[in-house]
């Protein structure tokens, strides 16, 4: 009966499972593990990668200095290092190596020759994968593992930038930002000839990119990377347009009540009302509105010069009107005793385009840096009082500008701006309108630009 039993068993198809499950067992968790243990090589090489990529960018940024043309910081590995070790990858822990050089050679798609490159290996042990035969590439105490690895290769490149601030001082304060959350740059991409300091909240005030030439403190561009560091300063693109500063007519020239001052003016200086100026319009003093002023300028637009005055808007509005176009030059001899203050001031609203062709095609405001007097000028609160709804360029070569205003475009011009002072600090509710340069080649401005300036970019 037993043996009976037992043949019923081994014949009946159920006896059959249990051998072949047994033989199906290797091979499955061979394919088992192949798939989890390849899996969590393809995650570790994905996090090497990159921690490579932002690791090479890393050492190709502090390997740029002024006047530098290729490899002279220090720096650039340790920084390297440094960065990698952030991700998780430190060198010679875990089995990890992290390897940085600054002479690889560059791709041949790229103009650069040399190029910085980092590669991180890590060791891994072998857990189930072994047995399906795979033994890898390395080993761990004499046991089997695999080694991954990851490169990023990267170099500097010049890029070509147009600025929307501009701030021709070479020194440590040429420009900055004091903190404040209403400072709003977004779409501007700031130059400085010097020095950068951000303080405060908000402190990069959103600006695109900000390229400096000297130091930089704590500024940042609008996406969180660094700043970017020039091989030189940007030259001034606009001192020949002096050469089309109309000569003086007052008279005599060198003599202090020539040119009245506030607050006694004649009645030439008091403007009020809708006014209609030829291509040239010469005031000698200062200028003080009386009421709002709608302007309608010659074609394509006036100069209005200003010899050795402000211009007062006595909290009124300066506004160009339709298809005019209006240029407002500060200029003037040096005066015994005069001591003039050379740019609008007193509340209202300057609301002016300036013209779109001729000698002065998109420059709105001009301080003449050859004929105006040589020590700088102190602007405390450029861009609010007056406040500037302005298209075109606003140009004070010798002032330092506290910048805190906000810029919007003029009601009858383009989304055109460009502010160029010797120094500029952006404090308070500084906000230059999105889309700020959008415009200027139909506003007749080509704005500061370069291609000094170099960004570190990936290259394979």
């Amino acid at each position: 009966m037993v043996i009976g039993r037992l043949s019923g068993f081994l014949s009946g198809e159920g006896a059959n499972i249990s051998p072949l499950f047994a033989l199906l067992l290797i091979p499955l968790i061979g394919a088992m593990s192949l798939a989890s243990e390849t899996s969590s090589w393809l995650l570790v090489k994905r996090a090497m990668q990159n921690a490579a990529d932002s690791a090479v960018l890393a050492a190709a940024a502090n390997g740029v200095t002024a006047g530098c043309t290729s490899n002279c910081n220090t720096t650039w590995n340790a920084e390297a290092l440094s960065v990698s070790a952030n991700y998780g990858f430190a060198n010679g822990a875990n089995h990890t190596t992290v390897t940085a050089v600054n002479n690889a050679t560059c791709p041949a798609s790229t103009s650069s020759g040399n190029c910085y490159q980092v590669t991180i290996t890590r060791t891994v042990p072998l857990y189930l994968i072994d047995v399906v035969g795979f033994t890898g590439n390395a080993t761990i105490g004499g046991t089997n593992a695999e080694q991954i690895a990851a490169t990023a290769m990267a170099s500097a490149k010049s890029v070509p930038t147009t600025y929307c601030v501009l701030a021709l001082s070479t020194g440590s304060g040429s420009y900055g930002v004091n903190g404040g959350n209403s400072i709003n740059f977004n779409g501007c991409d700031v130059r400085s000839n010097g020095a950068t300091t951000c303080n405060g909240a908000n402190s990069s005030g959103g600006a695109g990119q900000i390229i400096y030439t000297t130091t930089n403190k704590k500024c940042t561009n609008g996406d969180g990377s660094a700043a970017i560091k020039a091989s030189g300063p940007l030259a001034d693109p606009y001192t020949g347009r002096a050469s089309s500063v109309p000569a003086n007519t007052c008279t005599p020239p060198t003599a202090k009540a020539t040119y009245p001052q506030e607050p006694t003016l004649p009645a030439t200086n008091l403007l009020v009302g809708t006014l209609t100026w030829p291509a040239t319009k010469i005031l000698c003093g200062d200028v003080k509105l009386t009421g709002d002023v709608n302007l309608t300028t010659a074609s394509p637009g006036t100069t209005l010069v200003i010899e050795n005055g402000q211009l007062d808007l006595n909290t009124h509005t300066l506004q160009t009107s339709s298809g005019s176009g209006l240029t407002i030059v500060f200029t003037g001899p040096s005066v015994s005793g005069l001591s003039p203050m050379q740019y609008p001031t007193g509340g209202g609203a300057l609301n002016i385009a300036a013209p779109t062709s001729g000698a002065w095609s998109g420059v709105a405001i001009y301080q003449d840096l050859l004929y105006s007097n040589s020590n700088s000028t102190t602007i405390a609160n450029a861009g609010s009082t007056p406040t500037w709804n302005i298209t075109g360029l606003v140009y004070f070569p010798t002032s330092n500008l506290t910048f805190n205003g906000a810029v919007n475009k003029a009601n009858n011009g383009v989304s055109c701006f460009s502010l160029v002072g010797l120094t500029v600090m952006a404090s308070g509710t500084g906000d230059i309108f999105a889309g700020s340069q959008s415009q200027c080649a139909q506003a007749g401005l080509t704005p500061p630009s370069d291609g000094s300036a170099q960004r570190q970019v990936l290259v394979d």
